[in-house]
């Protein structure tokens, strides 16, 4: 058994929020693609922080340390996840340096990759398996990228930068992980630049009914909350529509944030929380690859 005992985050203010309007040069966003955001994906703006990369992850740890500060004296993991292979050098032990930096000078780091944007509840279905396999060390996973606009560019968001610190603990926590699940469809692992057209209109036509039929397949309370990613607004809604969840699904952070990467699920979980009182949860994302992560939670009495 595995518990989430806490969640945290960069600070944000309205200084780090910027309108797209704001971003059109250093996103290369032309006005056309702004309207388009605006009006089809509702997003009227995105989360960009002032911090280099290892700062802004930094930041998010730390914050969490300095609510369980045992951590620096215990064994310990830490996995990072990530979605860009470019985002990182990987000839430099960065991630063991920010280790060292915030005192967790006993514990192993790792990156967990080629989820992509899954690669957040990848991370969570991975700790509450070593739990389950007798590790019992606590984990800390890790998430948060910056956007390297306009290298990377989507045309249903504009990418924004968070970071968040998620600590799971195999015997206690403020909420029990009761199932976890992730799907890989590995014939469309290529990038959509890169594939056949025949293969990118497979894609393009089975996305939807797949991770559908994925998280319709997930055993959910029917007064749990839904914290899904945030992007594509209209495809949240329609599986909305789909899979009877009314207004349970949670999309506040959409319109400002923009999509963050692995860390839109972990912010919903927390601006989610702060907003209503639920006691049980299903969060799920989808990454390119394709891959699907879902994760369910329970509200514990256990906890630290």
């Amino acid at each position: 058994m595995s518990y989430i005992v806490d969640v945290t985050s960069n600070v944000r203010t309205p200084a780090n929020v910027q309108p797209l309007s704001s971003l059109s040069d250093s996103h290369a966003l032309s006005n056309k693609e702004i309207q388009v955001l605006q009006r089809l994906y509702a997003q009227q703006s995105a989360v960009i922080q002032p911090h280099a990369h290892s700062d802004m992850l930094n930041e998010a740890l730390a914050t969490l340390l300095q609510h369980h500060i045992h951590l620096r004296d215990v064994n310990g993991l830490v996995i990072y996840t990530k979605t860009q292979t470019h985002n990182t050098l990987f000839d430099q032990d960065w991630l063991g340096a920010l280790l060292t930096r915030v005192g967790l000078t006993h514990w192993t780091g790792f990156a967990l990759s080629m989820n992509h944007c899954a690669s957040g509840l990848s991370a969570l279905h991975l700790a509450a398996r070593l739990h389950a396999q007798g590790d019992t060390r606590p984990i800390i996973v890790l998430c948060g990228e910056k956007s390297l606009a306009p290298f990377n560019k989507m045309a249903v968001s504009a990418l924004g930068e968070m970071a968040t610190a998620t600590l799971v603990h195999p015997s206690e926590g403020r909420w029990r992980i009761t199932a976890s699940e992730v799907k890989h469809l590995g014939a469309f692992y290529a990038s959509p630049e890169s594939m056949t057209p025949d293969t990118k209109r497979t894609m393009m036509e089975t996305f939807y009914p797949l991770l559908r039929d994925f998280v319709r397949g997930q055993a959910v309370d029917a007064q749990a909350a839904i914290l899904p990613y945030n992007l594509n607004l209209p495809v949240l809604k329609r599986l909305a529509r789909d899979c009877g969840w009314g207004d349970r699904l949670y999309i506040d952070n959409l319109s400002s944030l923009g999509h963050t990467f692995c860390s839109d699920v972990f912010i919903n979980f927390i601006t989610g929380l702060e907003e209503t009182d639920f006691n049980s949860a299903l969060m799920f994302a989808a990454g390119m690859g394709m891959t699907f992560s879902a994760l369910h939670l329970e509200r514990s009495t256990l906890s630290m």
